[in-house]
């Protein structure tokens, strides 16, 4: 299926990429390691390239699974790849997963949230603050 350079039809390739995802399911024994398909694999399987660079196939990799999680049905992740969980160890480990990750944005959120810099940015100019000014993100 070519989407052409700058369109892409996220529900029919998330129905194949959910057919992909099935198979491997299916195809795994009980207690193997999860058999992930990588975000590169998807985008040159099913060639999602909204814009052809790298960083928009990602960028539509992750539309495709949104998509399908949308749709209820349960894409797991850990950072290798993308699979269907089948044990309760598989749901563990991406939970964990996604907790490391939420951990480094909610950090960053709070630094942004209390910048001194946020509230001369919605107009409530700080007068007579002598505290000195360091950034407080990265």
């Amino acid at each position: 299926m070519n989407l052409g350079p700058e369109k892409i039809d996220v529900p029919a390739v998330a129905a194949e990429v959910h057919g992909a995802l099935l198979r491997r399911r299916d195809a795994r024994r009980t207690g193997e390691l999860p058999r992930v398909i990588t975000a590169r694999s998807i985008a040159r399987l099913f060639h999602v390239r909204p814009h052809g660079c790298m960083d928009s196939k990602r960028r539509g990799v992750r539309l495709v699974m949104r998509h399908l999680r949308d749709e209820g049905v349960p894409v797991l992740s850990t950072g290798n790849g993308y699979y269907l969980g089948v044990e309760p160890a598989d749901y563990e480990a991406a939970e964990r997963f996604a907790r490391r990750n939420g951990l480094q944005n909610l950090v960053l959120a709070s630094q942004v949230k209390h910048a001194p810099e946020r509230a001369e940015a919605s107009g409530q100019l700080v007068m007579f603050d002598t505290r000195p000014r360091a950034p407080h993100y990265v």
